[in-house]
């Protein structure tokens, strides 16, 4: 169960959706220079954040969630008709808890999940039209969120030019980046049927760049784990806010000076008739283009140097050690 502590800061993103793309990374605002501090900080410190008036729909995550939990609850036959059928090579579908092979620790009991991966898109089958309409409208409202956090970044780390982070993702919404919405539920369960070392989603760092989750703020169980080693609990959430944190390819292209954090989603504490209730998220993956060449920027201060390699060809690699090798954490981003 958990016992953590939240040191996750909460940020006003409004400063940055009153401000036109074009002009973010150029402007003299003190209020972009206050966040622009505000979201180093943390990526730096913890590697996660809770952002509000995001820019991001609340209505539409509403209904997406809506949608989401009412899949979740039909029979298993209506839902493996949505069946994802190669997870180390497939990213969209369906995938219930007995059939995952999604494992970061081999020698733990498997995680107590069902998920539904979905691309930014829109060509892969989701089970219907709401699902479909929301997801257009949320796929342009996290694109331009994705965009203006990399152009933050960029402020940050005071580049030249934000376009060397920024061409990265000029495949946002096409075949060339696998950017993707996750639907994830965490089904009730009662506390005697949990396994020792057992959790909802184990530990594990995200692959990418940028991941942004929806999550009612009412629930209990991600915690992230600090550089000394301690963990704390995410929490604090209002709703429409959105937590967000730092992918593997991101502190390697900032030499380490961004964190990915170590995460997992664990047990919150059981009612009084010894239930854990259910829980939902609904995470965004924020990729590289799969032609995009990741390597260190050069002069921005970064504490440690990686060699250039393609995102399409690493995010193959990180599959493969979750799906095969059963590994969430990779050793050499670990402090």
């Amino acid at each position: 169960m958990l016992n953590g502590r939240n040191c996750v800061p909460r940020i006003d993103f409004s400063a940055a959706c009153n401000v036109d793309s074009e002009l973010l990374f150029g402007s003299e605002s003190s209020e972009l220079q206050r966040l622009t501090s505000s979201v180093s900080s943390a990526l730096e410190d913890v590697g996660f954040f809770i952002l509000n008036n995001s820019g991001v729909g609340t209505e539409q995550l509403r209904t997406l969630k809506r949608e989401c939990i009412r899949f979740f609850g039909e029979t298993s036959e209506r839902k493996l008709a949505y069946k994802r059928t190669n997870p180390k090579v497939e990213m969209f579908g369906y995938t219930a808890q007995e059939n995952s092979t999604e494992i970061f620790d081999i020698n733990r009991p498997c995680d107590i999940k069902e998920t539904f991966e979905f691309s930014l898109r829109g060509d892969d089958p989701v089970p219907t039209d709401e699902w479909q309409k929301m997801r257009e409208e949320l796929s342009r409202d996290f694109s331009l969120l994705y965009t203006r956090l990399i152009l933050i970044i960029a402020r940050a780390l005071k580049l030249d030019n934000p376009n060397i982070i920024t061409s990265k993702i000029k495949g946002l919404g096409t075949s060339h980046n696998r950017t993707a919405f996750r639907a994830a539920l965490y089904p009730e369960v009662k506390s005697d049927r949990i396994l020792p070392g057992q959790l909802r989603c184990g530990l594990h760092c995200d692959y990418g760049c940028l991941t942004f989750i929806y999550k009612s703020p009412f629930e209990r169980g991600l915690s992230a784990k600090e550089r000394g080693g301690d963990f704390i609990d995410v929490y604090g959430l209002e709703e429409g806010d959105l937590i967000v944190n730092a992918g593997e390819c991101l502190q390697m292209m900032t030499g380490d000076l961004i964190r990915a954090s170590p995460h997992q989603v664990g047990f919150p504490q059981p009612t009084e008739k010894g239930v854990v209730p259910a829980a939902f998220s609904l995470i965004v993956f924020g990729l590289f283009d799969d032609e995009a060449e990741i390597e260190t920027l050069p002069n921005i201060g970064a504490k440690t140097s990686y060699p250039m390699f393609k995102f399409g060809d690493y995010f193959t690699m990180r599959l493969h050690k979750v799906f095969v090798e059963g590994k969430g954490l990779i050793d050499e981003l670990l402090e």
